[in-house]
């Protein structure tokens, strides 16, 4: 507290963006710092990297016959590793790659994108503590005001109730101040702190990445920082939108001498739902993100990647292939129809090769010749022989 000093009670606003600003940077920085240097994060990251490494070459040994291992599977168990002893054992690159990126960052896209649209983002601190002196009543002027009030000789007869009721002089513009002031410079200070905070806990999250069952905390990480750091960029850019809503209100109050300002409070209030809008659509966005799994996996080789084929038997020319389509809970009527279709089909397919079978079959008829002396018995009954009939008159002349 003593570096960074402390709140000015004269410049609440900018002394209190000021004093936090400072000892978000220094715990974002010290922070990391600490972390990564004390003696139990590097044992418990070098017992990590020795394990990681293990389960990594157990699992190529454990890949043999089974298996392929393409050299993009060592890469990238290589450049986890690189990234995770890089961003967890040297500030200068988790300077550069994370925390000015986070911290600079949504300040330079401020400055490069919102001036084009007339959104001035440039000394927010002082232009929002202007604002709120302008509208806070301070406890001199309230005096002073109920003071003059009660010393006036003429003054116009009113309801005891409603003066009761309507209480202290300024206490609308108190209100909206207040409002203005945990709105505006509430949001931003608690941005930056967590901000802050995440990029203290970085060592920690970058080096569960080193195994896939602890990458989510990675990523859940990565998201957070980008939310804090977008709500660093969507919180000023509210707040200036809302200094150049309020700025005509209260200048035009000021110059009236009026103790009210129109439309300070719908205008208040309208941009707290607009931050807490714009906050979430940023978190949203963060939320978004999907890092690539790297990760060895032993991989089939190419012939097994294919089924064994399987031979299938050739239909004969004369074979049917009867297609059934399932319908839905076919009525009893037509389940019979059906039975008695295909069983009439099935009696004209069997006469059918009955007829063809008797077509090719050779068959021969011996008709028996009767001796002279047996001729009685043949004029007695007739012989028959298949379907011809032979009566014994032409057995006598034969």
């Amino acid at each position: 507290m003593s570096a960074c000093g402390s709140v000015d009670p004269r410049v609440v606003v900018a002394s209190l963006i000021g004093v936090a600003d400072c000892q978000a940077a220094s715990l974002g920085s010290d922070g990391w710092r600490a972390l990564a240097t004390s003696p139990l994060f590097t044992g418990v990251l070098t017992g990590l990297l020795m394990i990681a490494v293990a389960w990594h070459g157990y699992r190529l040994l454990a890949v043999g016959a089974g298996g392929t291992l393409l050299p993009v599977d060592a890469v990238a168990l290589l450049v986890r590793i690189g990234i995770v002893v890089a961003l967890t054992t040297s500030w200068s690159a988790y300077d550069r790659l994370i925390y000015r990126v986070a911290t600079e960052g949504p300040a330079e896209i401020a400055q490069a994108t919102f001036p084009a649209a007339g959104i001035e983002t440039a000394a927010l601190a002082t232009r929002l503590q202007n604002a709120y002196d302008a509208i806070e009543v301070t406890p001199e002027e309230k005096l002073a005001r109920m003071t003059a009030a009660q010393g006036t000789e003429a003054r116009p007869a009113v309801n005891p109730e409603l003066s009761a009721s309507a209480g202290p002089p300024g206490s609308d513009r108190n209100a909206a101040a207040t409002v203005l002031l945990i709105s505006g410079a509430g949001s931003w200070i608690a941005a930056r702190f967590a901000t802050a905070l995440l990029l203290a806990l970085g060592p920690i999250a970058i080096a569960a990445m080193l195994f896939e069952t602890t990458a989510g905390l990675c990523i859940g990480w990565l998201r957070a920082l980008i939310g804090t750091a977008l709500a660093g960029l969507v919180i000023p850019l509210a707040l200036a939108l809302e200094l150049q809503m309020i700025e005509g209100p209260v200048r035009a109050a000021l110059r009236a001498g009026s103790e009210e300002i129109p439309g300070l409070a719908p205008i208040v209030w309208s941009f707290v739902l607009v931050i807490a809008a714009l906050v979430f659509v940023a978190q949203r966005m963060a939320g978004g993100i999907r890092l690539p799994r790297l990760r060895i996996a032993p991989r089939a080789p190419a012939d097994a990647a294919m089924p064994p084929a399987v031979a299938k038997p050739t239909p004969s020319p004369g074979d049917r292939t009867i297609t059934l389509t399932p319908v839905s809970a076919p009525s009893r009527a037509l389940a019979i129809a059906r039975a008695a279709e295909m069983r009439s089909e099935r009696g004209r397919d069997i006469a059918v090769s009955a007829g063809a079978a008797a077509a090719n079959r050779n068959v021969t008829v011996d008709i028996p010749r009767p001796s002279r002396g047996n001729v009685l018995a043949a004029d007695a009954g007739r012989l028959t022989a298949g379907r011809r009939t032979i009566g014994s008159e032409q057995l006598r002349t034969a």
